[in-house]
């Protein structure tokens, strides 16, 4: 069984048909049931992830606090922008674009990691949808705290653990990283879903904790669906080259 899935997954050309539908339930499964075979390493960083999580639950609201009493009206202008760019809708443009470039290039490579990036969205929004219906956090603003919870609610109120613009920028940046072949690149993506994470503490939509959370399930997701689709396929190079004329921006896929 396993030989065939592994001939299966090398035959994939990363399309948006029939095949996305069979491969995004067969990862989904897969990213779902994963915790029933992990081993030492898996263990370990399960509780690292836990111990982290446990300490910044603690002090969430002294966090809170914190970040709150440094808010500027220039701190407001910058983070508002990072958190209108955790939206779904540009996440899913993003991906598109990528698709479709893929397409007409045709990449292979692009393709591939739009599609992987499509899944990684899914599978991280329906597993951080479950777990705001399931705890029932209230947010910040509620004026509740840090620790009201009502479990099985359905009011964005309560949402707040975890972080879904965390979770969807760390998904969809990981996506992007693992198949990338630049550090420069690698930096910039994560950059960029820490400045939407932290933008999210910044605004008061979230507790520190529910960050932390939601960008760990986003990256966790996306690497476990990246694993399942490894291929010896040339990834996306970014590249700076300096000339007489200025600095140059080169793509390679």
């Amino acid at each position: 069984m396993a030989a065939v899935e592994d001939q299966s997954r090398e035959a994939r050309a990363y399309h948006l048909n029939g095949e996305f539908w069979s491969f995004l339930a067969k990862d989904s499964a897969a990213v779902l049931t994963a915790p029933l075979s992990w081993k030492g390493p898996d263990v370990l960083g399960l509780g690292l992830v836990a111990g982290a999580f446990g300490l910044v639950y603690v002090f969430d609201g002294d966090i809170q606090d914190w970040v709150q009493e440094r808010r500027s009206e220039d701190s407001d202008e910058v983070m508002v922008v990072f958190s209108e760019m955790g939206n779904a809708v540009y996440h899913l443009a993003l991906v598109g674009g990528l698709y479709v470039v893929g397409e007409l290039a045709p990449s292979f490579s692009l393709r591939q990691t739009a599609v992987l990036g499509m899944e990684s969205l899914a599978v991280t929004s329906v597993v951080v949808l479950s777990l705001k219906c399931l705890l029932g956090r209230a947010r910040p603003g509620t004026g509740q705290g840090p620790r009201h919870f009502e479990p099985f609610s359905f009011r964005s109120s309560y949402f707040s653990l975890p972080s879904g613009h965390a979770a969807s920028a760390f998904a969809l940046a990981t996506a992007i990283a693992e198949r990338s072949e630049s550090v420069v690149l690698d930096v910039a993506v994560y950059a960029l879903a820490g400045a939407i994470a932290l933008s999210r503490l910044h605004n008061n939509e979230h507790w520190a904790s529910d960050v932390l959370l939601g960008s760990a399930l986003g990256h966790v997701i996306a690497r476990k669906i990246s694993d399942l689709n490894k291929s010896p396929e040339k990834k996306v190079a970014l590249s700076l080259g300096v000339s007489p004329g200025g600095l140059s921006l080169r793509v390679r896929f």
